[in-house]
């Protein structure tokens, strides 16, 4: 295959482009496990120090830790969703290409 000129090796691109998509999938991997180690904390915190603020120990502490565990779940299941909605879109593409007109195998 070539790209301006310059021939590619395809087994070398399919590696790279795996390479690729694994580091990605590294990337969020790590961002999800900071974000789901942070903002219960954060919101924790809050919830503790307005406590403190207002005396209505531990109330607010274990109501923004509930809310951020519930806001995490809803934002994992929507991110779920929409990823395999997304697969399942390639997929079909990718089957509609080798299915021949006429529907025939």
């Amino acid at each position: 295959m070539t790209h301006n000129g310059v021939r590619h090796d395809e087994p070398q691109e399919r590696k790279l482009l795996a390479e690729r998509a694994l580091n990605h999938g590294f990337g969020n991997a790590l961002g999800t496990a900071t974000e789901l180690a942070l903002l219960p904390a954060l919101f924790g915190l809050l919830g503790w120090w307005l406590d403190g603020l207002l005396g209505t120990e531990p109330f607010l502490l274990i109501g923004f830790l509930i809310f951020s565990f519930a806001g995490m779940l809803v934002r994992a299941w929507i991110g779920y969703d929409r990823d395999m909605r997304e697969q399942e879109a390639g997929l079909y593409t990718r089957l509609a290409r080798r299915t021949p007109p006429g529907g025939a195998a």
